[in-house]
Parts: structure tokens; C-alpha cells; sequence
């Protein structure tokens, strides 16, 4: 838990630092071996229903990296490509096996027309915060602004009016400060755009491009889609929160001293920085060989290439050599 993991920084660093400090070191390190691999835990498989009338679909905000996607009736695999394809030399038409990773954006639903934002919070906040949002207007290639919530406000409406994607739309959608529900934004037509989680300060979605043929023959089992998903980084920020993968905690630990180091003055700072980092690493790998034990993985053996060599295609003396 990520009380343990402070108080092994304490310990080791043998200094009164600032409780924000330490966590942000912890999450830091916790982040770096997040990316780093597909931590166990980490994946998850889940069936998305996509709206057939679309021909771009837009994840939830838990999906953090696509990994596999398959047609969940016909169990049969897709090829995910990047948005090159497309524009090939020659015609290419993307088939039923086949998406496009569009990228990322702030929305799940794109602004239809120009309209003020609402954001509003379904409880009431004992401390301020605020949510900033930046993105286009039909005066301004890109503005941004910030609502500000006092002590027990619940909704808030910007100033700008924000325009539809032409071609960016909303680029980002942050909060500053902590919150304990998650913060809805609307569009004047209350049509919800977006979810600012509580566990997030910004939001994201991963965007496909899914489907290039007519949306209208699509059966009804089409767009029944199972996606094996790296979930989303959620960081330690309460005592009680734990890493998907408590395991690599020590790990953790190490590697947050050697960012602690890193930033001292001390003469000494460098080489303690660089051994705790090699601690750390060391900790990560034996955690996650340990953890590949518990699983029997598949393993395509490539054929010996010395199988079939007494053959050859030429005779000498009636004999085949």
C-alpha cells in the first residue's frame, strides 16, 4: 500500500519530507514500471457494443492501450493498423479484419455544433478545485479557460462558446485538486461529452476507426467487439491505495529514492541515484520473473534447419544425397 511504500521512503531518506513529495516520487516510479510493461493485472478483456450508425468508435476512459480486439461472435481476430494504410499508393479499403488506431481525444462524444461547456459535480466539495478546458472556438484556433469551484458549488458554464471538431474541437479537459466524485461535461443540449473521473486529472479516449463499409448492412453482431486493453495508469494518492501489482512495491520504493536523489545537492547524490535506480530495476525483474512462473506460455519453436538435409535434387550413382 502506498502507506508502506512512504514509510520506507521515510526511513531510507532519514529526513521530515513533505508527505506530497514522497507521493509524488512513489508515482513516479509507479508510472515508470507501469509503462515499462504489461504488468500482471494490468490487462483486460471486455466486449464493447459500437454503435453501427458510426463508423469511428470511441472507448471508455479506462482503456489506456489496445493490445487485441476480435469479433465476439465470430471469434475471429482483427488487425489493428495505424492510420497509414489508408493513403497507401494504391486503393486500399479497409476490410472487416481490419481497424485503424485513430489516436486519442478529450470527448467520447464530439460537439455536433458550437456551444458553451457545463460542468457540474454531483457532490459537494469541502475544499476548491478547478476544471480548465482548452480547445476551439469560432473566433480562436485554440483558447483556454478555467472554472474555478468555491467551497460547495456544483455547476459551472464557460464564458466561450467551444466549436465542433474542425479539425480539433476539445483538446483537453484538466482538473487541479483533489475530488471525491467524478465531474460531468455537458453541452447545452445536455448531451454529456465527457466523464472527468475522480481518480483522473484529465480525461482521454482512445478513438477506432472500425468500420468502412455501409453501416446499413451491418447485422446486429457486427459491432460486438472483445478487446484485450491495457487499463489506465490510476495513481497512489490515498494511504490505503495499492499498486494492480503489489509485488513491485520494493521495486517502487527503490526507485523513488533514486528520483529523490537525482534532485539533491549532495556531492554524493549521483552515485546513490544511479545504485538505489539499479536496486530498483533488479527488484522489478525478479518480481515479474517470479510472477511468470504461475503461467505456462506458448511457444512457437521454429523447425530444424538441418531437418531434410540428406536430400538433394541431383542423383550421383543412382543414389540421392
Amino acid at each position: 500500500m502506498l502507506r508502506d511504500i512512504l514509510a520506507n521512503l521515510q526511513d531510507a531518506i532519514g529526513v521530515n519530507a513533505d508527505r506530497a513529495r514522497l507521493v509524488r516520487f512513489a508515482n513516479q516510479a509507479y508510472r515508470e514500471y507501469f509503462n515499462r510493461t504489461d504488468l500482471p493485472g494490468a490487462l483486460i478483456e471486455q466486449v464493447f457494443e459500437f454503435d453501427t450508425g458510426d463508423q469511428v468508435a470511441t472507448l471508455p476512459w479506462y482503456v489506456g492501450e489496445v493490445r487485441a480486439i476480435r469479433r465476439a461472435t465470430l471469434r475471429d481476430p482483427v488487425t489493428v493498423h495505424d492510420m497509414t494504410p489508408r493513403y497507401h499508393s494504391t486503393a486500399w479499403r479497409q476490410s472487416r479484419q481490419e481497424f485503424r488506431l485513430i489516436g486519442r481525444r478529450a470527448i467520447h462524444t464530439p460537439l455536433s455544433v458550437e456551444s458553451q461547456l457545463t460542468v457540474t459535480i454531483p457532490l459537494a466539495q469541502v475544499v476548491p478545485f478547478s476544471v480548465t478546458i482548452k480547445g476551439q472556438t469560432p473566433s480562436a484556433a485554440s483558447i483556454t479557460e478555467t472554472l474555478n469551484f468555491a467551497i460547495g458549488e456544483l455547476t459551472k458554464t464557460t464564458t466561450a462558446q467551444f466549436a465542433k471538431d474542425e479539425p480539433h474541437g476539445i483538446e483537453s479537459i484538466t482538473r487541479n485538486g483533489a475530488v471525491t466524485a467524478d465531474i460531468t461535461i455537458m453541452d447545452a443540449a445536455a448531451v454529456e461529452l465527457a466523464t472527468l473521473v475522480n481518480s483522473q486529472e484529465s480525461t482521454s479516449h482512445v478513438v477506432i476507426h472500425w468500420n468502412d463499409l455501409d453501416t446499413g448492412t451491418l447485422s446486429t453482431t457486427d459491432n460486438l467487439m472483445e478487446i484485450l486493453y491495457k487499463r489506465t495508469f490510476n495513481p497512489l494518492t490515498l494511504d490505503t491505495d495499492a499498486c494492480i501489482f503489489p509485488a513491485i512495491e520494493d521495486a517502487i520504493c527503490w526507485k523513488a529514492r533514486s528520483y529523490f536523489y537525482s534532485f539533491s545537492k549532495d556531492e554524493f547524490s549521483g552515485p546513490q541515484a544511479l545504485l538505489a535506480s539499479q536496486k530498483a530495476d533488479a527488484l522489478f525483474t525478479q518480481a515479474i520473473a517470479s510472477q511468470n512462473l504461475e503461467t505456462v506460455s506458448v511457444i512457437q519453436v521454429a523447425p530444424d534447419r538441418y531437418e531434410g538435409a540428406w536430400r538433394c535434387n541431383q542423383y550421383y550413382g543412382g543414389y540421392i544425397r
